[in-house]
């Protein structure tokens, strides 16, 4: 006799911001342990990262710096310098919480990346459409944790590629999902300090159900990862000595139903993340910005201080929503080596 379990969060900004636990339902049998029906779909794979970005709408195909799992392998380079990369976000009122831990090397034509994140939601109950289950009152947590390690290489000083391979645990209760996958990009210059493209696919691998145990048999057998490709633009200039920089990005997510025509879905598998920063001080930005055609996030913002080693960021996202006000915020800092500098003073 199989039974079926639906579960959904608290609140209703983790129903719709995260697109997880609104409907996530797995199956078991009393004669063998999980079935192929487990669904995951590794969602918290498409939690925006990168403070700044997330204040211009989450547009950062294009820019230089962190969060190179999450925009484009390549981004570290552009960069050209090693940096160090602390994250924190959660929901003030609700259970989500995220953590990332990022770091990159910059020597010569060669960046590498490493970046660790984990994203918790704590207190999900177990519920269907009378109420909470029969003997499952007690609260469950979900977490989505990755290790990606990324290498960016350029030999031209206007075009630079990079690759990331990304291992990656979703666990729900006490059960658990893996995957591996790999992402792509390149970023291209044509005028220095001025305009940049780039361009990038994230999330290419195989994952294995939702069983607890990690078996050779079990991959290829898991949800489909949700498989996000990215081009972008980034112009930078002054206007009367005040430096600003336009971001835009255009986002496809292959998360739907592959049997329906994709002209049927094809609004709700593209994203325009868009934003502005504004240099108002030497040491002080304002950004905002906008996920266009985003089903929930009416407006994000942030502002930053910028030093010549040290960059501090916050954002602020306002979700539309019916009858929830709170907002999600974040914060960074990242320190910044310049290789450069210490090469010649040694």
């Amino acid at each position: 006799m199989k039974k079926i379990y639906v579960y959904k969060c608290l609140t209703p900004a983790l129903r719709v911001n995260l697109f997880i636990f609104t409907i996530i339902s797995f199956m078991y049998a009393s004669d063998s342990q999980f079935s192929d029906g487990a669904a995951t779909g590794f969602h918290l794979l498409e939690e925006p990262l990168n403070s700044r970005c997330i204040s211009m709408g989450a547009a950062g195909t294009a820019l230089a710096g962190s969060s190179f799992s999450f925009y484009n392998p390549a981004s570290p380079f552009l960069l050209k310098k090693s940096y160090l990369h602390l994250e924190y976000s959660q929901y003030p009122r609700a259970d989500y919480k995220d953590f990332n831990l990022e770091s990159a090397l910059s020597i010569k034509n060669i960046s590498i990346g490493l970046l660790f994140k984990t994203g918790i939601i704590k207190e999900i109950f177990p519920v269907n459409d009378f109420g909470n289950l029969p003997d499952f009152e007690l609260p469950f947590s979900s977490q989505l944790t990755q290790i990606s390690l990324a290498l960016c290489y350029s030999k031209w000083e206007s075009v630079a590629i990079g690759v990331c391979a990304n291992g990656i645990q979703d666990r729900i209760a006490e059960e658990s999902a893996y995957a591996i996958t790999a992402s792509a990009g390149i970023l291209y210059n044509p005028i220095q300090n001025h305009l940049t493209f780039g361009l990038s696919a994230l999330n290419m691998g195989i994952t294995t159900p939702m069983t607890g145990k990690d078996s050779i048999d079990t991959w290829g057998k898991g949800e489909r990862l949700p498989f996000t490709s990215r081009f972008g633009v980034n112009w930078n200039d002054t206007l009367k000595n005040i430096p600003y920089s336009i971001v835009m990005d255009i986002v496809y997510r292959d998360v739907y139903d592959r049997s329906k025509k994709f002209s049927s879905d094809i609004q709700d598998r593209f994203t325009i993340p868009a934003g502005l920063e504004i240099c108002v001080l030497r040491s002080l930005a304002l950004r905002m910005g906008k996920r266009f055609l985003h089903p929930v996030e009416a407006f994000n913002f942030g502002i930053g201080f910028i030093t010549e080693s040290i960059i501090m960021d916050a954002s602020f996202v306002i979700p539309r929503l019916i009858n929830d006000t709170e907002f999600k915020w974040r914060t960074a800092i990242t320190y910044l080596i310049d290789t450069k500098k210490t090469d010649k003073k040694r």
